[in-house]
């Protein structure tokens, strides 16, 4: 398509597959189809600028002096304009003042500013729809980036919804671009928080410089908890229940109400979530009081298709959990992103369970910085703003490539930095590698404060733990590290220039922890293992913190400040998290064939304490011991009558360790009513012990 300065381009309905550039014009233009000149609407639909996902559909460069007007198209499928970084899939705006009149931006995606991007210029919208683009980094639907300004005709309206991004998904104004006056006909929702809109400063923070007004919305917010299943779901059900779940977790984000005195879940069915299976959209864009739960982690698995990352929360997000769930496949590399795992950055109280993160890549663009891991970062130069808890954590087998204009010290695994204070239990981070001078697994900086207990970090390459950077902190860094598995020791342990605090603690070790090492279970511990039975130790009467007790069924760890942290029933494959009387380093329970005590036979009453927990229960309890010998077992659960009510186990069977989940039922399969009851254990018809147990109701709140 070419004019000259100061022409009007007529266009005939068709769908032109093009690129088009205006660059340096100093004469006014536009560029039409007939709907110019007929006010017919279906030329809108019918003239169809097509980028191919080879870039912008229309970019506007250095035009300052120059109206360009782009009036009654549908401009879909751009891909973005630049090299290194895209920007603006259907419309890059760039030291210009376009007018777009009468268009559908749609079905678009770069990392900014998926429909339209505007930087050093001033939009003006008339009467336009943007929907259905999409950004990785910012702004899925419109994103204003220094001293831009996007104009909204207050009669002539726009419409703006169902775009998507991890940062502002249908609008985003950076810093250093001035307050905005967003009015719109049709919005997905009434009134949007920062998963639709967001404004930021130079930290990231949230400014309030933002007047929205709406008339109508596409949506109103479920205020149900929501379904989601990759296989049978669909956008077009409510997500209420199972039977009607939606097909993309992305989707369920966006219709979920937000609610601090209400917090919901989204609860995942078990299948792969990926943008080639079930169309999701990666990287997810968090929301405060709203819990990502999958149902199996082995079997809820996020797959980024080696393109993407998955996850972020940001500006202040809070009250966010993530848990049994599987990342594989990120990658940050080709659209620059900067993490191929989860970020959140900005947040407070964050809580991690029973994840699993495998196989990603990522490496360091000059012009953008980027790494492979699991990133939580607190505030600048504000304090406490972050609080997060990380339970049952698997990274292994990563990979980072840095750039060297990075300098030393990158981290492969795991970042905490910005005055975010983080626990880390039972987590296990293994084989990732960064391919560059002086990489580490974990890096604490910039004021932030970790607390590892009951974790193994090994066999990474380069190193395990850094504090602070290679080029220096503003804020000197903490690492509290007790009960756990360090290759190398306190001694590899990086303190760079001595600016930061390591407290190594009670119960470290730098051990081989004796993994599996191959298949599904190669971060599992083979019974020669270190690390079991050499986790925080189980109270008794007396003790100092820390120590692990057992409270109203739950697993509670007092940590040396005597805060508590209370920790999941199983360990990361689903098996009881304490097995043999006291808990294991690692995401992974050792659990032999079957439970956890001593062999009775020749051995006193006090040396074969059988182990019940949790103890009272409510749901179900886990019942564990050890015989040395083969011997035939009968394990009975009796009212206080002596009636028998079940029989767990009547068999002969090996040595080795047992353990049995009881769930409250009789033999019949009937729930039995709250009460005390005994268990007896014999051992070739001989009872040699006998335990209380006591089943309670569910706490109401």
């Amino acid at each position: 398509m070419a004019a000259g300065s100061g022409d009007t381009v007529l266009v005939w309905p068709g769908t032109y597959y093009e690129n088009i550039l205006l660059e340096r014009l100093y004469n006014d233009i536009t560029i039409a189809s007939r709907y110019l000149t007929t006010q017919d609407e279906c030329y809108i639909h019918n003239t169809i600028i097509d980028g191919f996902q080879n870039g912008s559909c229309i970019a506007i460069r250095n035009t300052e002096l120059a109206e360009i007007m782009i009036c009654g198209f549908t401009i879909q499928n751009g891909s973005g304009y630049g090299t290194s970084q895209k920007r603006g899939g259907g419309i890059f705006a760039f030291h210009a003042n376009p007018v777009i009149r009468n268009c559908i931006v749609q079905n678009n995606q770069a990392e900014f500013g998926g429909g339209i991007y505007s930087r050093y210029s001033v939009t003006y919208l008339s009467g336009s729809t943007i929907r259905y683009n999409h950004s990785f980094i910012g702004g899925g639907g419109l994103l204003c980036s220094y001293d831009a300004s996007i104009i909204f005709d207050q009669q002539n309206k726009c419409n703006l919804y169902f775009n998507y991004s991890p940062y502002g998904s249908e609008y985003s104004k950076t810093s250093y671009s001035p307050a905005q006056e967003i009015i719109l006909d049709t919005f997905t929702i009434l009134n949007p928080d920062q998963h639709f809109v967001y404004s930021n400063d130079v930290y990231n923070y949230p400014v309030n410089d933002l007047t929205i007004e709406i008339n109508n919305a596409k949506i109103v917010p479920v205020n149900y908890d929501l379904y989601v299943d990759p296989v049978m779901g669909s956008n077009s059900n409510d997500g209420i229940t199972l039977g009607t779940a939606l097909k993309t977790i992305a989707y369920a984000y966006h219709i979920i109400a937000s609610d601090s005195l209400d917090p919901h879940c989204i609860y995942l069915s078990n299948g792969i979530y990926s943008p080639s299976t079930n169309g999701e959209l990666f990287p997810l864009n968090g929301r405060s009081y709203v819990s990502l739960i999958g149902t199996n982690r082995d079997s809820t698995i996020f797959n980024a298709d080696s393109f993407y990352y998955f996850f972020k929360a940001y500006g202040l997000m809070t009250d966010i959990s993530i848990e049994n769930i599987t990342f594989i496949n990120g990658f940050g590399f080709v659209y620059t992103t900067s993490f191929s795992g989860l970020v959140f950055d900005i947040c407070n109280i964050v809580y991690l369970k029973d994840l699993y993160i495998h196989n990603c890549i990522s490496s360091l663009n000059p012009a953008i910085f980027c790494t492979k891991r699991v990133g939580i970062s607190g505030s600048l130069p504000e304090t406490g703003m972050l609080s997060g808890k990380i339970t049952n954590l698997q990274i292994t087998d990563n990979l980072r490539v840095p750039d060297p204009f990075w300098g030393p010290g990158m981290a492969g695994g795991l970042i905490v930095s910005n005055h975010a204070t983080v626990d880390l239990v039972n987590a296990t981070i293994g084989r990732n590698v960064v391919r560059g001078e002086q990489g580490y697994a974990v890096n604490v900086s910039e004021g932030s404060e970790l607390n590892i207990y009951n974790s193994i970090l090994f066999g990474d390459s380069l190193s395990e733990l850094s504090l602070g950077n290679s080029s220096g902190s503003g804020f000197p860094a903490t690492a509290n590290i007790a009960y756990s598995n360090i290759e190398g020791g306190e001694d590899e342990i990086m303190n760079w220039y001595n600016q930061h605090t390591l407290n190594w603690l009670d119960g470290n070790m730098d051990e081989g922890p004796r993994w599996a090492g191959t298949g599904d279970t190669a971060y599992y511990l083979l019974n020669d293992s270190p690390c079991i039975n050499a986790g925080t130790p189980m109270y008794e009467e007396g003790m100092d913190y820390p120590y692990i007790k057992m409270e109203d069924g739950k697993i509670v760890l007092y940590k040396y400040d005597g805060d508590t942290i209370h920790l999941p029933a199983t360990d990361l494959a689903g098996n009881p998290r304490i097995s043999g009387g006291r808990i294991d380093m690692g995401a992974y329970e050792y659990q032999d064939t079957s439970t956890a005590i001593n062999e009775f036979t020749g051995k006193t009453k006090n040396d074969n304490k059988v182990l019940v927990y949790p103890n009272p229960f409510t749901a179900h309890t886990f019942i564990t011991f050890r015989i040395q010998n083969k011997t035939n077992v009968l394990v009975k659960i009796s009212d206080i009558k002596g009636r028998t009510v079940k029989t767990l186990m009547d068999a002969n069977i090996p040595k080795g360790e047992y353990s049995m989940t009881w769930e409250g039922t009789d033999d019949y399969g009937n729930v039995i009513k709250n009460g005390t009851y005994i268990t007896t254990f014999y051992l070739n018809g001989i009872p040699v012990e006998t335990v209380k147990i006591i089943k309670k109701g569910f706490r109401k709140y």
